[in-house]
């Protein structure tokens, strides 16, 4: 597998992409693990991400992150071109577990978190994002859907209120980490389907983002014939014609790298894109990287109708 990697580096390193990546810098950054990162709904100029520091509510000293220390949620805002350095979030969010923050609603009013005691195995939560006690819930409501976090369902995107996309190894898949989506009906969220092939593969296929038009899916995978190390971003389009995927195309460097790129989510506008990626050129572990397009990606700039490929 490593060397078809190897192979499909050598192809791809005579046509990288228009796109220049840039780390986000010592100040979001540092020898340990950064990752995750989520756009936020209402301001142009914030992202939120997760981490392990030292300052984290879990035990720190206890081990290190690869061995299970906990990581806590952050955010950061954009002044004068740089990213200020991050603030916990609300102690009513991070616990001595690991928190994950996944996603926002549309309107910015809830956030989706993840809690466990380790990254593979816990609970999603839905919080009023409300800073002041007075104002919200002091019990975390968790989030009822066709996901079993518990089970190993991770990194789930919300395309809207009533669609949920998400990665699993639920039997009946292809092998690996799947990618399956579940709509939500008047008798709740339906069983999950799975995106089938050529999107999953026997290898992992993981952190899904779809695209405005509800036809571009953006994921991860380290299928051999389609990563040039570790875990990659691809890309897949859905054809109204005869309802079939494209072939998923690596994006390329420099947005992928030997190492894991991960979390890919493109912003409003469609001029940029936040991921996490462990390229040695980093400050330590993951680090949260962006992507300047050198044109906006159409696919995210205007929703289609049918909304959704599945209404097709």
């Amino acid at each position: 597998d490593e060397i078809r990697r190897c192979g499909v580096g050598l192809k791809s390193s005579f046509d990288s992409g228009n796109v220049l990546v840039e780390n986000l810098g010592e100040n979001i950054n540092t020898i340990h693990d950064e990752f995750a990162p989520i756009l936020s709904p209402n301001h142009d100029n914030r992202l939120y991400f997760s981490a392990v520091r030292k300052e984290n509510l879990g035990d720190f000293d206890h081990a290190l992150h690869s061995k299970g220390i906990p990581s806590d949620m952050f955010s950061t805002t954009l002044i004068n071109g740089k990213w200020i350095v991050p603030s916990r979030m609300s102690f009513l969010l991070n616990s001595p577990q690991n928190d994950v923050l996944l996603d926002f609603s549309q309107d910015g009013s809830h956030l989706y978190f993840f809690r466990g005691e380790t990254t593979y195995s816990g609970d999603i939560f839905v919080d009023t994002f409300r800073q002041e006690v007075a104002d919200r819930d002091l019990v975390n409501v968790e989030f009822n859907s066709s996901m079993k976090p518990w089970d190993g369902d991770c990194t789930p995107y919300f395309f809207n209120e009533n669609t949920l996309v998400f990665a699993s190894r639920r039997k009946g898949g292809f092998g690996g980490l799947d990618l399956y989506i579940s709509v939500r009906e008047n008798e709740g969220w339906s069983k999950p389907k799975n995106l089938g092939a050529p999107i999953n593969t026997p290898y992992d296929e993981t952190s899904p983002f779809l695209a405005k038009n509800g036809r571009t899916i953006y994921f991860s995978t380290n299928n051999p014939s389609r990563s040039i190390g570790g875990l990659d971003i691809c890309k897949s389009t859905f054809y109204d014609s005869n309802k079939t995927w494209s072939i998923p195309s690596n994006l390329k460097s420099p947005i992928n790298s030997a190492g894991d790129e991960e979390y890919f989510k493109i912003t409003q506008d469609g001029k940029k894109a936040f991921f996490s990626s462990s390229r040695k050129s980093g400050f330590g572990e993951r680090d949260i990287y962006v992507g300047l397009f050198e044109k906006p990606q159409k696919e995210h700039l205007l929703a289609s109708e049918p909304s959704l490929f599945l209404d097709i």
